[in-house]
């Protein structure tokens, strides 16, 4: 299984890549392999909120997803942000990005 935080090809679209990551306090989320050229765009940004709920006889597993593309810009190479928006500590950040120079001009950090 490919490692997540890795930006992955879709498959469907070689330029457009998607990443899993933990999520963090408002702010900037380091997400390898975007850039801040102007070529590379935010796609769609979500949250997934896992809830673990026990109880007798029963222990429930809840997930609510949350677009929160709205939130985010890319604000340098390598960093997405949200500054000032819903935190994503304790979350699963799915996010999906249109790589318009392919990862030419973009070192992993």
């Amino acid at each position: 299984m490919p490692d997540m935080k890795t930006p992955q090809p879709t498959g469907v679209w070689p330029k457009v890549r998607f990443a899993m990551l933990d999520g963090a306090a408002a702010g900037d989320i380091t997400l390898p392999g975007i850039a801040f050229t102007g070529a590379d765009k935010i796609l769609s940004v979500w949250v997934v909120n896992l809830t673990l709920t026990e109880a007798d006889p029963n222990t429930t597993l809840l997930w609510s997803p949350v677009d929160l593309t709205d939130e985010f810009s890319i604000t340098a190479t390598n960093t997405i942000n949200n500054t000032g928006g819903t935190s994503t500590e304790l979350d699963l950040v799915f996010v999906v990005w249109y790589d318009g120079d392919y990862g030419e001009t973009v070192a992993a950090p």
